[in-house]
């Protein structure tokens, strides 16, 4: 991000605005480029991200309540196959010694 936002100095110098350049630069969410540069058409940038700043917050927090919950259920069923693999190979070893002992 840093190398896109120093990129666009020579843009910013020939007159282009920070949000204009924004909106080009493919580093960045399409969603904050277009509020950005509305909250500095608009003159109300401050605005624009502060509910940026919650939109983002709010989103990080869901996919990370999503990562919290799926974490757990993966690694309980991870285990589930792994003990069924053991137990599953232990009677098919165990069936395999009486079958040869039983056909000797």
């Amino acid at each position: 991000m840093r190398k896109a936002v120093l990129a666009w100095r020579p843009q910013i110098e020939s007159g282009t605005t920070p949000g204009e350049a924004l909106r080009e630069t493919p580093a960045f969410p399409e969603l904050f480029a277009n509020m950005y540069n509305t909250g500095e058409m608009s003159g109300r940038l401050d605005d624009s991200l502060l509910r940026l700043q919650q939109y983002y917050h709010e989103e990080g927090s869901r996919k990370l309540k999503t990562f919290s919950q799926w974490v757990p259920k993966l690694i309980y069923f991870g285990i589930m196959i792994m003990i069924a693999y053991r137990v599953v190979s232990f009677y098919s070893n165990y069936f395999n010694n009486i079958g040869n002992a039983i056909g000797q």
